[in-house]
């Protein structure tokens, strides 16, 4: 029997999005969840197959008590300091489990998230490299505008990337890569090694001098950093670890989540009252949170404006009805093989048909179509096989 655990981490200030996972959890799951506290105690209400495990963080007590530490200098390095738990706690995983996806606690399981880590299991088996989500984009270079992403020539500009002072400090060889987010991954006991190579880098005195230079994003501009060093192209489909925007609409959002809510596996989101992303004055949306776990827990088929006309293991042919004529990307993922996330860009006009080609040895099973805008709105998901 496969011994599986989903695993968060949360201070006390984010709380109330624990509160949403949790209800999420209880609803849709029957695998067991692993909830770090840092520290505090929890005292809030128990659920079944919810374990909780206090970690204390002297660095971080230090800071609260003295306002001084040598990895926080003010409440900006504090949140960045947060997201260097992730490797630390995660590099020394419970010897209850032998798979583990850890979720960001700012997120809602959905009624596919048993079946995405058993399919993760699956596809990746005994993993060293934790395999996190691909991003929605190729690149990022978030917190580094100073940079063109493009050259006058059209080939891309390495030093716009979010890591480029990590490979230029660490003098490593730069693969490009897909850029990938860290807000859902899954992970074994044989990641250890990774885990600390990434808590080496967050914690290391030179790089913890300048946090806005190095580690932009946190956590997550090291890992992609080492994924880089490594070559790494594993990834999870971002359309099945799903990331809502707090600035998207909530109409927009009930679109996305209606359309795709077979395959959604995990929602990575924050509903907010105001602007204020972590600390004190957090204030979640209830409404839309129960806008979101609603539309999650009672889906209605929907109707499509694409039909499949043909299919075989490496092609698809599908046509669209009206209310096109624009530019849209087009993606192919699968359930079962989270791993699959293809991506093409279509100029796509009414009433119109188009092929798909793809590589791909042998038919896919639950196989699915998505058409969205640039701006990420959904036009239409449907299933094809």
């Amino acid at each position: 029997m496969l011994k599986l655990s989903y695993v968060t981490i949360v201070n006390e200030n984010y709380l109330p999005f624990l509160s949403k996972l949790l209800l999420t959890h209880e609803k849709f799951s029957k695998i067991n969840l692993t909830v770090y506290t840092v520290n505090f105690i929890y005292t809030g209400e128990l659920y079944e197959n919810v374990k909780f495990i206090e970690y204390y963080d002297n660095n971080l007590i230090e800071y609260e008590n003295t306002g001084i530490n040598k990895y926080i200098k003010n409440d900006y390095e504090k949140h960045k300091y947060t997201t260097f738990l992730k490797p630390k706690i995660l590099k020394e995983p419970t010897n209850d489990y032998d798979y583990f996806l850890f979720v960001d606690v700012d997120g809602l399981f959905t009624k596919n998230s048993d079946q995405l880590i058993l399919n993760c299991v699956n596809t990746f088996g005994e993993t060293e490299i934790p395999i996190s989500v691909k991003y929605f984009y190729q690149y990022s270079n978030t917190h580094n505008k100073s940079e063109i992403m493009f050259n006058e020539d059209g080939s891309f500009n390495i030093k716009s990337l979010n890591y480029y002072s990590l490979i230029e400090y660490f003098n490593t060889e730069f693969h490009e890569i897909h850029y990938l987010t860290t807000y859902c991954l899954f992970y074994t006991k044989n990641c250890s090694s990774f885990f600390k190579e990434v808590e080496d880098i967050c914690y290391d005195e030179e790089i913890s001098k300048d946090y806005r230079k190095f580690l932009p994003l946190g956590d997550e501009t090291a890992f992609n950093y080492l994924y880089s060093k490594y070559n790494i192209t594993d990834c999870i489909s971002n359309h099945l670890c799903y990331d809502v925007s707090p600035f998207q609409t909530i109409e927009n959002v009930k679109n996305n989540i209606s359309k795709n809510s077979e395959s959604l596996s995990y929602i990575h989101t924050k509903r907010l009252n105001n602007s204020v992303f972590y600390g004190d004055e957090l204030s979640i949306n209830n409404n839309e949170y129960d806008i979101i776990i609603n539309l999650l827990s009672n889906y209605k088929p929907q109707n499509h404006t694409v039909s499949i006309s043909y299919i075989e293991k490496n092609k698809i042919h599908f046509c669209v009805t009206e209310d096109y004529n624009d530019n849209y990307t087009a993606k192919l993922i699968s359930l079962p093989n989270p791993n699959m996330d293809l991506q093409y860009r279509l100029n796509i006009d009414n009433n119109s048909c188009y092929w798909l080609w793809y590589e791909n040895k042998k038919y896919v099973k639950d196989l699915y179509l998505i058409i969205h805008h640039n701006d990420l709105v959904i036009k239409d998901c449907i299933k094809i096989s």
